[in-house]
């Protein structure tokens, strides 16, 4: 079926070449590891798209790797497509395919804008009647060109080639040949974007078994989650697509029972237990950024010669923007991002997200910004309550009242900061790392609202423009 498709693409005009960018904008499911699979073997280049990429983010994409067609799974994508090139916001799109069912409306208004829209099947079907004998590519093409979402700027287009894939693949194989050991009765859950490079990596490396399971959850845009897809493919094993809705992932593990779990970090932070909470490194720690070299580092940004620049210097290091430090048992612990951590007055380094991640374990907590200046002498917070918790752990405290209510008490706003301090210490979060004052804010960050990227990420300089009074109403008030 995957030669099906890209032979298809073949009669379409499209090239046998790694300079054919082929875009794919869904969420997981059969047809995007089949796509991809389409494109590799006629060593064409894959680009995935975000399921939660805004408008602009798309528009700036499509340009960027002069997609000219891209598989979506919704007729709804199909829309937002449309209306960028009725807006002649991106002339060279001409082709879209679909792979759920639409209506004729759909058709009409692709023909009006110059725009081709086939269904997957139609591909198929053509693919079949016309197959053209695959071109497999060299280890030195690229494979997939991986748009970050950023949390400033335009996205950049990591560049990715099939080496470093099987190099990824290569190095986690070895790291885990002592614990990850799959058999006929061992399931694998895969559910980050396929757009996200981590889940396809899991997925090329553990199916070594037809009788393993997979269930695809994290974006396949995820490169990660490709990788991983791959392995379960070349070794029969099956994959699990979970249902699309992140409420309804206890009922897709119930289901499949997977051995195997790629997962984001904000996922598990809830799930940490608390005697691992309760321990903690002892010894002095200063911020270094980490730096890597390899057959897996990525070729560089496309068409950004000065982000690239940025990236990787001279002599072929990677600069992540990861602040890491070295655990006495000889692992590296990613503790932040180079560009969040700042000094307080007094000199001491700040890692916000390693806090944060800390401080979002309390039960009635659903996000926090932590935030610090150099002129000032500690930190604050903006916390958003769980809505789902907030009011069965405030009423247990003798409080009462609407969730609305309860974010404007401050006796709760007091008990809550109580619990992330109690936290803290429990941590080994040292004074200087924990927050002094908090404001309650009753509306989670988002995509939506402009304070997280599409990876769900905290875009920092936004929340602190965007809390600006509550920011400085804090400072002018705590003493301390």
């Amino acid at each position: 079926m995957a030669e099906c498709v890209g032979s298809a693409l073949i009669h379409k005009g499209f090239k046998m070449s790694p300079n054919q960018y082929i875009g794919i904008f869904a969420q997981n499911r059969p047809e995007w590891v089949i796509i991809e699979q389409g494109c590799f073997a006629y060593s064409m280049v894959v680009v995935p798209l975000y399921d939660t990429l805004g408008a602009e983010a798309i528009t700036y994409v499509v340009n960027k790797a002069e997609l000219s067609l891209v598989f979506v799974d919704k007729p709804e994508k199909a829309n937002t497509l449309l209306e960028g090139v009725e807006n002649k916001l991106t002339p060279g799109l001409k082709i879209i395919v679909i792979m759920d069912s639409y209506g004729t409306d759909l058709l009409e208004r692709g023909k009006k804008c110059g725009v081709e829209i086939l269904s997957m099947k139609a591909m198929e079907d053509l693919g079949r009647a016309n197959r053209r004998k695959p071109k497999p590519p060299t280890p030195e093409d690229l494979a997939v060109i991986c748009f970050t979402s950023g949390t400033t700027g335009n996205p950049k287009g990591a560049m990715i080639t099939h080496r470093n894939i099987v190099s990824d693949c290569s190095a986690f194989v070895k790291m885990t040949q002592n614990t990850v050991n799959p058999s006929p009765d061992d399931t694998l859950i895969s559910f980050l974007p396929l757009a996200h490079m981590f889940e396809r990596v899991v997925e090329k490396i553990l199916g070594l078994n037809a009788s393993d399971t997979h269930i695809s959850f994290l974006p396949l845009a995820h490169m990660y989650e490709q990788m991983m897809q791959c392995v379960m493919l070349c070794h029969g094993a099956k994959i699990g697509f979970f249902q699309g809705d992140i409420r309804l992932l206890m009922d897709d593990l119930k289901v499949l029972q997977p051995t195997i779990f790629p997962v984001v970090p904000r996922l598990l932070n809830r799930m940490f237990d608390r005697v691992s909470s309760k321990c903690r490194i002892v010894g002095q720690t200063f911020p270094l950024q980490v730096c890597v070299k390899g057959p897996n580092v990525f070729q560089g940004y496309l068409k950004d010669p000065a982000k690239t620049a940025e990236a990787l210097d001279k002599d072929g290091w990677l600069h992540t923007g990861d602040i890491g430090k070295w655990l006495p048992n000889g692992t590296l612990k990613i503790i932040d991002r180079k560009k969040h951590i700042f000094k307080l007055a007094q000199g001491e380094y700040i890692a916000p997200e390693k806090i944060e991640n800390i401080y979002t374990r309390s039960e009635p907590v659903a996000q926090v910004f932590v935030y610090g200046e150099s002129l000032q002498a500690f930190l604050i917070g903006i916390v958003v309550p769980d809505v789902e918790t907030l009011c069965h752990w405030a009423r247990k405290r003798g409080f009462e009242g609407s969730f609305e209510e309860l974010c404007r008490n401050k006796d709760v706003k007091k008990a809550i900061l109580e619990d992330m301090v109690r936290l803290g210490k429990e941590s080994g979060l040292k004074p200087f790392e924990q927050v002094k004052g908090i404001t309650l804010h009753p509306e989670l960050f988002s995509i939506d609202n402009g304070l997280l990227t599409p990876t769900m990420k905290a875009k920092r300089p936004e929340l602190r423009n965007y809390f600006r009074s509550q920011i400085d109403e804090l400072y002018s008030t705590i003493k301390v």
